[in-house]
């Protein structure tokens, strides 16, 4: 913009100046708006200290006299373009540069307040990582508490150094070009690069070793389907006795012998036991616990027993009063038929066992990337769904694009849906999941897609990386 001004007096012309100024710095100002400008949420870890109480009243004037800033280039560019009269209630050139101007609460007056507090940036930071609390409360790494605390800084520093920029270069428009004010312009330039590239330098030396981990902790009471969600009835406790896991309806074996049975029925068909909800799939893993019992039917679809009290003391499950009449263990004359304790592998009606299999991707068309995921149960099949955003450049995100993405849920039992293909399901053999570290390959990169994928029988996350230009905000 100083090429522009600095012309030979003799073919100055303030006026083109002046819109060619306006129309600049309100393109330039543009790009600006699509940057974060909350102070709040990335210093939230910094909140109680004494170095943000003095800091946030700073940055906050900061950002007011920018935005009065913005408006004097609304009102000039209205000036400029429909009149070329003033307007009522505009905010004219000399008023601007004496806000900015301002010994005591001008621009230049503030940052040199932020730059005194944070003087010591390396080290209040390297105080916030230490401190145990941060990561669990507030939902940031420890990198990416560097990286927004960075931000916050340097946006601030950017605002000032646009508003002192602009002062020079206006002056040198109203002068008619009689002063050159390009030194004093130069000397701003240095004292901003100057700050940037320390503060630049402070925080990349952390964030090169600080943990991108952070803990997520528990709300105050959970609630199913919004704090959680489980797979329902995959592998249950289940009482039976031994003369039901046979066809020949002996008591010869012992309930070790039954490591994968059946029910073949129920001996003592009157019985108060035979009463109680059958398993339908496999016995697994029988063992004899004690044969005198009592059981209690449990009130849900999700549980078998409320809980079963054994003749010794020993107790599954909470001993509570029992909602109906607890059942009691029986025998065969003369033969002792054992109880066994078996896990029930029964994929029936209520047992929601089933995990998506089809890739979940971002608008990447829409230069959208994905900002969050969460676990979703739909129609007995557990999601992933995502939460997505428009990338911007230096990898910031459009918070007014943020939104959640409704899934594509489905039924197992729909036409063209497959097992193995668009869902997996769990079972005794088949249902381990790995916990895996996925991380980019490199710098520079983000994500856009996610997927459960089945290797060697585990489920295992899968995730799609794009590259991005960073400077421009584009998913390439």
């Amino acid at each position: 913009m100083w090429k522009h001004v600095l012309w030979d007096t003799t073919q100055f012309d303030s006026s083109a100046s002046e819109i060619y100024l306006v129309d600049h710095l309100i393109e330039f100002d543009k790009a600006l708006r699509q940057m974060s400008d909350d102070i709040v949420e990335p210093m939230t870890p910094a909140r109680s200290t004494i170095w943000l109480l003095e800091l946030y009243p700073e940055l906050r004037h900061i950002d007011n006299l920018y935005e009065k800033f913005r408006q004097y280039l609304r009102d000039q560019k209205e000036v400029i373009t429909v009149s070329k009269k003033s307007i009522d209630d505009s905010i004219d050139a000399d008023e601007m540069i004496r806000d900015i101007r301002n010994v005591q609460l001008g621009a230049n007056a503030t940052a040199n307040k932020v730059y005194a507090i944070t003087r010591n940036l390396f080290q209040i930071l390297l105080e916030m990582e230490l401190m145990s609390y941060y990561s669990k409360e507030y939902f940031q790494s420890p990198q990416q508490m560097y990286y927004n605390f960075y931000n916050v800084l340097a946006l601030r520093d950017l605002k000032t150094y646009i508003m002192i920029e602009y002062t020079y270069l206006i002056d040198q428009v109203l002068n008619n070009g009689k002063h050159n004010y390009q030194p004093l312009a130069i000397e701003n330039r240095k004292r901003f690069e100057a700050h940037y590239n320390k503060t630049l330098s402070s925080v990349r030396s952390r964030m090169v070793y600080s943990s991108t981990k952070y803990w997520r902790t528990d709300p105050e009471s959970h609630s199913k389907g919004t704090t959680y969600d489980e797979f329902t009835r995959l592998l249950q406790g289940h009482i039976q006795n031994e003369v039901d896991m046979n066809h020949q309806r002996s008591c010869r074996s012992t309930c070790a012998d039954y490591s994968m049975a059946k029910s073949y029925g129920c001996y003592d068909s009157d019985s108060p036991y035979c009463k109680l909800e059958k398993c339908g799939g496999r016995l697994i893993g029988c063992r004899f616990v004690k044969s005198d019992m009592d059981i209690c039917p449990a009130r849900t679809k999700s549980r078998r027993y409320e809980f079963i009290r054994y003749e010794n003391g020993r107790l599954f499950g909470k001993n509570n009063n029992c909602w109906k009449k607890t059942v009691e263990s029986w025998h065969r004359w003369f033969v002792h038929c054992s109880y066994c304790m078996c896990l029930c592998d029964d994929p029936n009606i209520l047992s929601d066992r089933f995990i998506n299999l089809r890739p979940v991707l971002s608008d990447v068309k829409a230069n959208k990337i994905i900002t969050g995921i969460k676990f979703v149960k739909a129609e007995r099949v557990l999601h992933m769904q995502i939460q997505e955003g428009q990338l911007l450049p230096g990898g910031h995100v459009n918070q007014s694009t943020v939104h959640w993405v409704p899934l594509e849920s489905y039924k197992i039992t729909d036409v063209g849906v497959y097992k193995n293909k668009d869902f997996y399901q769990l079972s005794y053999e088949y249902r381990s999941m790995a916990l895996d570290n996925v991380e980019a390959p490199e710098p520079n990169y983000v994500v856009t897609g996610v997927q459960f994928v089945v290797v060697n029988n585990v489920v295992r996350l899968s995730v799609r990386f794009n590259k991005m230009d960073w400077m421009n905000g584009i998913i390439l």
